[in-house]
């Protein structure tokens, strides 16, 4: 499930950025469109390819629903994600021509799991709330797949040279509660 849940909540960022920063429309719309489109075509894709013939139609959708669920974002480059985005298309096409009944279970399969990581909108709906624990605040989507794939800032913040200091504060705290317990004692 790798693929799936970063993938979605890479490009549902995507489209939170556009909508947000070129259409001034506010905040989590981008995602709502997004979440919007992509159950459309997943559905749209799982009735054609059981009810349909025409094997370009039920490809090229197919092959748009499952873009829209990200399976594709494997990595930060741009050109592997093209390479597994090319060999999800090949795989559909292959299915398409050998039995459309496989190309239909694969699909309600892919629709089943992001129907079970729905749950998940719960952490930015949380977020959103502003609770008193709030850890990386994934409030929108950008946020989320920061934390989502563990570059948060708090390992930002202690990575490299700051490990050393880190470690320094560390050794300096236990020093001062040793000297105050000799004290007391």
């Amino acid at each position: 499930m790798w693929g799936i849940m970063p993938g979605v909540v890479a490009i549902s960022s995507k489209f939170d950025l556009f909508f947000v920063n070129s259409l001034h429309l506010p905040p989590n719309s981008g995602m709502i469109f997004h979440i919007l489109i992509m159950a459309f075509l997943l559905v749209a894709a799982i009735k054609f390819s059981r009810n349909s013939e025409n094997n370009a139609k039920n490809g090229l959708l197919a092959i748009a629903a499952l873009f829209f669920t990200g399976i594709w974002v494997v990595s930060g480059s741009a050109i592997v994600n093209i390479l597994v985005l090319a060999a999800v298309a090949g795989a559909i096409w292959f299915y398409i021509a050998k039995d459309r009944v496989v190309l239909s279970t694969m699909l309600t399969s892919i629709l089943v799991i992001m129907i079970g990581y729905s749950s998940m909108a719960i952490i930015v709906i949380r977020s959103s709330a502003s609770t008193p624990l709030n850890e990386d605040n994934p409030s929108n989507p950008l946020r989320f797949s920061i934390s989502l794939t563990g570059n948060s800032m708090a390992k930002d913040r202690f990575s490299g040279d700051n490990i050393i200091m880190l470690r320094c504060l560390i050794i300096r705290t236990a020093r001062q509660y040793m000297h105050l317990k000799r004290v007391n004692m």
